[in-house]
């Protein structure tokens, strides 16, 4: 497998590497090489642990079982007789910022 590392110099003259999307796999080195080939071994070690595998979910299921984060306030300012003032204010600030620029 291939995976993303992050090579960071460190105050020293060291090097630290980073396994993206597993940030508590890093190795330190004096050199990148040395960096890289530790944390190859810090994954291998971690994989050694467990397995790595891919699971697949079903969008349309997945979809329709969680809720929109904005239905919840979808249509809340409906009623509300300053919502139309609001939206033309809003309006002007940004004519105005595009004129400024």
């Amino acid at each position: 497998m291939t995976y993303n590392v992050l090579i960071q110099p460190q105050s020293g003259g060291t090097y630290r590497a980073t396994v993206l999307g597993w940030p508590d796999i890093t190795a330190t080195g004096n050199s990148e090489q040395t960096a890289i080939e530790r944390v190859r071994r810090a994954i291998r070690e971690r994989l050694g642990q467990g397995k790595l595998i891919r699971v697949e979910v079903d969008e349309d299921i997945a979809a329709s079982s969680v809720e929109h984060s904005w239905l919840r306030t979808l249509g809340m300012w409906k009623d509300d007789p300053t919502f139309d003032d609001f939206l033309a204010r809003m309006d002007a600030d940004r004519r105005e910022l595009d004129t400024a620029s």
